[in-house]
């Protein structure tokens, strides 16, 4: 698992209501489709 991806995967597991992709990519500092990369590979993993 790439830092990136860690980090996106610990601010989901830290919103107790779920959180926005929005918010994801506005606080890691990359763009939507990145995000959406990521939330798909931590999906596939069954990570969340």
């Amino acid at each position: 698992m790439e830092e990136i991806e860690g980090q996106v995967l610990k601010l989901i597991c830290h919103s107790r209501d779920g959180v926005l992709q929005s918010r994801i990519w506005k606080e890691m500092g990359i763009n939507s489709r990145q995000c959406s990369r990521i939330i798909r590979k931590l999906l596939d993993e069954g990570l969340v």
